[in-house]
């Protein structure tokens, strides 16, 4: 009985799953008209070094998610639901549902700022970023490509602290003390892990008040060391 049991709940799902495949077809009826359903969303570098899967998080706009990656099951879900919001089986539809995702093509804009801003910490300062489209129907599929270029590397690093207390403090006569060192790529990362290392330092010594925002930066950078 319990197989039995099962095997009915599995051809219930199955069955919601195909229905709402069919009813999301009809999800155009929430595409408001010369405008696009975001229906996918990629980003592609041309850099094995970066990885285009972390960079997803600057992207500003999501198409709607997908169960197993293949079934849009949310936002079919979203188009069961009838205009009436007075009634409780709409409102539930929307509330578990997903509203679809329209394209906004100020947020793509904004996106390519983003992905741009990210590489440039990443040391990319060459970096670039375009974007294409692809239209079918009412649905507008994106893709961004970034070029990164070659990243910057650290040149010359010199350190300048007028209070010669702190400066034996820190130890920074000795070069292999230092937290940034000639070759390093020259990341956002790397310059706010020194100031973290240094304002540590100063705080154990008895410099509470001492803040990493004290520290600033001055970095010649090139590409080619």
């Amino acid at each position: 009985m319990r197989e039995c049991r099962l095997h009915a709940h599995s051809i219930s799902l199955l069955l919601f799953i195909v229905a709402v495949m069919v009813v999301g077809c009809s999800t155009q009826k929430f595409v408001p008209d010369k405008e696009y359903l975001l229906s996918k969303v990629e980003v592609k570098s041309d850099v094995d070094d970066v990885d285009a899967a972390m960079l997803h998080q600057y992207v500003r706009q999501k198409a709607n998610s997908k169960w197993f990656s293949l079934f849009n099951v949310p936002l079919g879900t979203y188009s069961l639901a009838g205009k009436d919001t007075t009634k409780w089986i709409n409102r539930t539809l929307k509330n578990i549902g997903e509203k679809p995702v329209i394209y906004d093509s100020a947020q793509a804009r904004l996106s390519c700022q983003d992905l741009l801003t990210a590489m440039h910490n990443m040391g990319y300062m060459n970096a670039s970023v375009s974007l294409s489209k692809k239209i079918s129907g009412k649905k507008i599929a994106l893709k961004y490509d970034v070029h990164p270029g070659e990243p910057f590397y650290i040149r010359n690093v010199d350190y300048v602290i007028d209070d010669p207390v702190i400066e034996q403090l820190l130890g920074l006569r000795d070069s292999s003390k230092w937290g940034l060192h000639r070759g390093m790529k020259f990341t956002v990362a790397n310059l706010d892990n020194e100031r973290k290392r240094i304002t540590n330092l100063l705080q154990n010594e008895g410099y509470y008040r001492f803040n990493k925002d004290f520290i600033r930066f001055s970095a010649d950078s090139t590409a080619n060391l």
